[in-house]
């Protein structure tokens, strides 16, 4: 079985205001505290899957603050590795 996770690619898609190098290469660390328990934020960005082959995004996730972005990129990435492309589309409506 071909798993889901070849088909499609799971990231954290950093908001328009907020795409400046320095806070691209911080997002990690805010993800690992905010994981930790040392600091929240509203939100990292939300989480989007993009088609591998052509880059287009079929499912954007919104999230609030820096854990839950974890959480659900985790879950997402998860979904992608255990399901069938044809599980995961159905699973989210992708048509």
């Amino acid at each position: 079985m071909t798993s889901a996770a070849a088909v499609y690619r799971a990231e954290i898609d950093v908001p328009v205001g907020r795409r400046w190098t320095w806070d691209r290469l911080l997002w990690p660390v805010r993800l690992v505290a905010a994981g930790l328990g040392v600091v929240d934020e509203t939100t990292l960005g939300d989480v989007v899957v993009r088609r591998i082959a052509d880059g287009v995004e079929v499912l954007r996730i919104p999230v609030e603050g820096a854990e839950e972005s974890g959480n659900q990129l985790t879950a997402v990435r998860t979904e992608l590795a255990e399901t069938s492309p044809d599980e995961f589309e159905a699973a989210w409506e992708i048509g």
